[in-house]
């Protein structure tokens, strides 16, 4: 849901999406108890019953709030791919609990995008994302999407929010390059600078936040991992085989997820 505000002992009517899922689908019935996510700035989950429901409607009262689960302090840059490879990615980066996933049109994305393409892609990742917390659990945390022109737009929009505390780095074939780039779990396990950070901020309940380029199909151009270079990213290797775009994105979450 979106956009709505309850309080506790809030009665509410579901929206017929809602409702088909949770009667046609997972066939609850009065009295049962469900969960819910309502997204916004800040989203809140909730433990919900129903109090009544027939073939027209069905209506809910809100029990008590639930702790969204905490999310990694991970950021995938991804160039966006073909829209079923990206609609894949979006799903996946609730599983893999990503803060934020941003797209951007790469030198290799096939086909630009109109400003009106950008928000209905937006509007269907946003459809996505809803189906994928039915699986994952309400209480799962959803990840901000956004979709730049390019990378340069990015790089330079987000100047304001480095920190000395964010271990930056953009993913390489292990081929392409030299010197050969570090595999990035050996990046990740081993690199003095992400243990030292690790280990101030821990005494705050905080991590070393982490950000990583992953290319869309083709890869990345030589001018856009010189560009990342200059924004202090770093080259990654995530092995010897070329992987498919979703593939590098599942690595490089899972493996980053996993510290972040």
């Amino acid at each position: 849901m979106d956009g709505v505000s309850f309080s506790l002992g809030d009665s509410f009517t579901l929206n017929e999406q809602a409702r088909h899922h949770l009667v046609r689908v997972l066939r609850l019935s009065v009295n049962d108890f469900f969960e819910i996510l309502v997204q916004g700035d800040t989203p809140h989950a909730y433990l919900a019953q129903f109090l009544f429901t027939d073939e027209n409607k069905s209506e809910a009262k809100i029990l008590k709030e639930i702790a969204l689960t905490k999310t990694n302090n991970v950021d995938l840059i991804v160039g966006l791919p073909k829209p079923s490879i990206a609609d894949f990615i979006v799903e996946k980066s609730i599983e893999l609990n990503v803060r934020n996933l941003v797209f951007f049109v790469a030198s290799r994305t096939q086909g630009k995008l109109t400003s009106e393409q950008i928000l209905s892609k937006l509007s269907r990742f946003q459809r996505i994302q809803e189906a994928a917390l039915k699986q994952s659990g309400p209480q799962s945390y959803v990840s901000k999407i956004e979709i730049y022109p390019s990378l340069e737009n990015y790089l330079k929009g987000h100047l304001s929010g480095d920190t000395d505390s964010t271990l930056k780095l953009i993913c390489c074939l292990a081929g392409n390059s030299s010197p050969q780039p570090p595999k990035i779990v050996d990046f990740l396990s081993t690199s003095r600078r992400f243990r030292q950070q690790s280990e101030q901020l821990k005494d705050n309940g905080n991590y070393a936040e982490i950000s990583i380029i992953v290319g869309p199909e083709g890869g990345l151009t030589d001018e856009e991992i010189s560009l990342a270079k200059t924004f202090a990213y770093q080259p990654a290797s995530l092995g010897e085989k070329v992987m498919r775009t979703e593939t590098a994105f599942i690595a490089a979450g899972s493996i980053a997820s996993l510290l972040g």
